[in-house]
């Protein structure tokens, strides 16, 4: 069963790096992929607003698996999913 607790201590800590670096890349860098996104959904020439938006959403996003990381760390340091 420490199967369980290994898996939830890589997830824990992908999600803190993810969210981490979610938060630490400029807006030049995610600029293109946004635009990607909205060319997917058939919106070629995004408004300014629009990507702010997403970009303010983004960094949302980050700070949220940050707070669930840290939430899962919690966990798992007081002994994980059969810890007594």
């Amino acid at each position: 069963m420490d199967i369980f607790d290994y898996f939830l201590w890589a997830f824990a800590v992908f999600t803190a790096l993810y969210g981490i670096s979610l938060l630490a890349m400029p807006k030049k860098m995610l600029l293109p992929e946004i635009r990607k996104q909205f060319a997917a959904k058939g919106n070629a020439e995004p408004s300014n607003e629009e990507i702010d938006a997403k970009f303010k959403q983004l960094r949302r996003y980050g700070v949220v698996c940050i707070v669930l990381s840290v939430g899962l760390l919690g966990f798992l340091l007081r002994g994980g999913i059969f810890g007594l």
